[in-house]
């Protein structure tokens, strides 16, 4: 079944996420950490920190509830990747680290204000995208296209892409291209070597659109988000974090998460077998909880998708994407697979 076809089977994800939300804070309602003000993250001297999500609606919040009687103060968490779910660690006793993904922005539980009170509820912002690194170094676009065909014209495709320093936009704008082209139907000229970012999120809406049957009215929009998240500048290498949000008709929604990473100016992501020793995939399989089969490509949903691998701070991020559940993504910590990595691998996280 092609790509086209299998659109009619995609789940409604809003809905699901409702549905799957509600029966999860009933679970958390039984919690001792579970409360009207939210989930427990840790309690400092007299105040308690709260997670508060908001299912849905693209922020949540933490609240400082003083003798777990008055609401002093909140402050409000901006997610920049819609349906990935949010997760809060506690680092140490007074630090957290949000997450979205596999990582995210740590904060200091203790820089956070507590002499705003809850009229008005919000006072203060988090912007959270999943990124370690500061935004404020990078160079940030945002370019939005319409479709391209009289029929299309109501179809729509965003892009938002960061740069650091330390990657030529040659090179970035070659590897965004390739990779919202790996969407597009039509896989000639995908060896295109644009020169900038813009020429390249151009020149992949423009082909995104084109190659769409005519015959075929389906209107849908497409958000991608590429941030990077692990950068060796000493190596020349870095780690994308790439985002692609797909919403059809109605309340159909998919979401496709990677982390791919780019060495020595190439635009081609390593795979498996550039990160790990041969020989390794059942050791990685059996870590992973899945058959070895199931390495390489993911066979869920109606479209065999590849699994990506990709190095951050902690760890090598792994992705499973299909059409129909969305995108589910795990961490091996470099503590516990240092034995089955490749050489090289193991002197560039040096």
């Amino acid at each position: 079944m092609d790509r086209k076809n299998s659109l009619i089977f995609i789940l409604a994800l809003p809905f699901l996420i409702g549905c799957v939300g509600n029966g999860k804070n009933d679970k958390e309602d039984s919690s001792p950490n579970k409360n009207k003000w939210g989930t427990l993250i840790t309690k400092i001297d007299t105040i308690s920190y709260y997670f508060r999500e908001h299912s849905g609606t693209g922020v949540s919040h933490i609240l400082l509830v003083e003798n777990d009687r008055d609401v002093v103060d909140s402050t409000q968490i901006n997610w920049s990747l819609g349906y990935i779910e949010p997760k809060i660690e506690l680092i140490g006793t007074d630090s957290i680290l949000i997450k979205k993904g596999v990582d995210g922005t740590r904060v200091s539980l203790r820089s956070l204000p507590t002499n705003g009170g809850i009229d008005g509820y919000v006072y203060h912002d988090i912007d959270v995208n999943g990124s370690p690194l500061p935004t404020e170094i990078m160079e940030c676009s945002t370019f939005y296209f319409p479709g391209y065909l009289e029929n299309r014209l109501d179809s729509k495709l965003s892009a938002t892409v960061y740069r650091h320093p330390a990657v030529s936009q040659q090179q970035l704008a070659s590897a965004v291209y390739k990779k919202i082209r790996t969407f597009s139907y039509d896989r000639e000229d995908i060896s295109s070597h644009p020169s900038d970012i813009y020429t390249a999120v151009h020149d992949a809406a423009c082909s995104f659109f084109r190659q769409q049957d005519e015959e075929n009215n389906y209107i849908s929009t497409n958000d991608f988000f590429f941030i990077p998240v692990w950068i060796s500048e000493k190596a020349k290498a870095f780690t994308n974090l790439s985002y692609h949000c797909w919403r059809g008709e109605g309340m159909m929604i998919v979401v496709y998460l990677s982390y791919d990473t780019y060495l020595n100016g190439s635009d081609q992501p390593l795979g498996f077998s550039d990160i790990f020793q041969d020989n390794s995939e059942s050791q990685i399989a059996k870590m992973l909880g899945i058959e070895e089969n199931q390495i390489f490509v993911c066979n869920e949903g109606d479209i065999p998708m590849p699994v990506f691998y990709g190095l951050t701070r902690n760890g090598v991020a792994v992705c499973f994407n299909n059409d129909g559940m969305g995108p589910e993504y795990k961490l091996l910590e470099y503590k516990g697979i240092k034995e089955y990595l490749q050489p090289n691998i193991i002197e560039l996280l040096k």
